[in-house]
């Protein structure tokens, strides 16, 4: 069960994440990004995602959110006059949803709101969503940064939910994989079976 945020609007969302206070010391094994985050000069590119990654466009359960990292997701549309812009956010894993990764996110959804993005309006989504991947009646989009993922949901319909916004945290998908391998015991080596000698005739 995800946590919801109704919001009139990302930049009302932006603010009220900005709101949250940070804990004054971190968790011991609590996941920090990692330094050297998203370029804000230079816009993050969506493309086409790949096969293997459609199931990341859905909500998963508890233990999928853990190999991949999902620290939550944005859930928006159009309005009536396909011009308006709503937004809902879910927290999947809220322990992950940090500053950084809140900035790099406003500077991601902003990009994509630019006159022609894929979430300027109803309009440009739908002149822009036949490149990406068909996924069932919608369509998928991926981008990457130097510690997240991003995959883009489109559905370009009047009357519907138009875009799904799901983010990955890198690095609690690298922590997941180290901790899942040494907790993994390690397989016997093989029992060796030395042939018999068979007695001379």
């Amino acid at each position: 069960m995800y946590m919801e945020q109704s919001l009139e609007s990302f930049e009302n969302w932006r603010d009220s994440q900005y709101d949250r206070p940070e804990p004054d010391t971190e968790a011991p094994n609590e996941a920090r990004p990692a330094e050297g985050g998203h370029d804000t000069k230079h816009p993050v590119v969506f493309g086409p995602i790949e096969v293997e990654k459609t199931d990341w466009l859905y909500s998963g359960r508890k233990e999928a959110d853990a190999g991949r990292g999902c620290i939550g997701h944005l859930r928006g549309d159009f309005g009536s006059t396909g011009n308006e812009f709503y937004t809902s956010w879910f927290d999947h894993m809220p322990q992950l949803n940090h500053a950084a990764f809140r900035a790099e996110l406003q500077s991601v959804v902003e990009d994509l709101r630019n006159a022609g993005g894929l979430l300027s309006n109803l309009a440009g989504m739908r002149s822009q969503c036949r490149s990406g991947r068909v996924c069932d009646d919608s369509y998928g989009f991926y981008a990457e940064t130097p510690n997240y993922e991003y995959c883009l949901r489109c559905t370009p319909r009047r009357g519907e939910y138009n875009f799904y916004l799901y983010c990955y945290d890198k690095q609690a998908q690298r922590e997941h994989r180290e901790h899942r391998e040494q907790s993994e015991p390690a397989s016997p080596a093989p029992i060796r079976k030395h042939k018999k000698q068979e007695m001379e005739r």
